[in-house]
């Protein structure tokens, strides 16, 4: 598990079906939609009086194979989960491969006291809210 932090807010950008073609793209209409190849792990956020707690369901991922990034406004994790293939497989249930969660904080965090533990395939963030003066 490596931890950083980026000091700006978190943007991502979405496009809504359909919403190409007002940009001009001509194939939009034609175009096949495809899986994403990224998949979400589930995830649970809380608040109490001190601290945000962020759960994240990421079994069979080890500690060194996900980053925890953390901006002013947000918690990324992105990681890959590699399971054994062997054998053709009748039933692929399980999500494999490379995984990214972008969770919106309510407010803002002490990044110098965030707690982070893996443990049976769940990882809990602790994220201390900043005290006010």
């Amino acid at each position: 598990m490596r931890y950083r932090r980026i000091l700006q807010t978190y943007s991502q950008i979405f496009f809504a079906e359909g919403a190409l073609s007002l940009l001009g793209d001509p194939w939009c209409e034609r175009r096949a939609v495809l899986a994403h190849p990224l998949w979400r792990p589930p995830a649970d956020l809380t608040e109490t009086p001190e601290d945000y707690r962020l759960w994240v369901e990421i079994a069979g991922v080890k500690s060194e194979d996900f980053d925890i990034i953390l901006y002013d406004d947000a918690v990324v994790i992105e990681g890959e989960r590699q399971l054994p293939s062997d054998g053709r497989f009748h039933q692929a249930e399980i999500r494999r491969g490379r995984f990214r969660l972008a969770v919106r904080l309510p407010g803002p965090v002490d990044p110098d006291q965030v707690e982070g533990v893996l443990e049976r395939g769940l990882l809990t963030l602790r994220l201390p809210k900043v005290k006010s003066a």
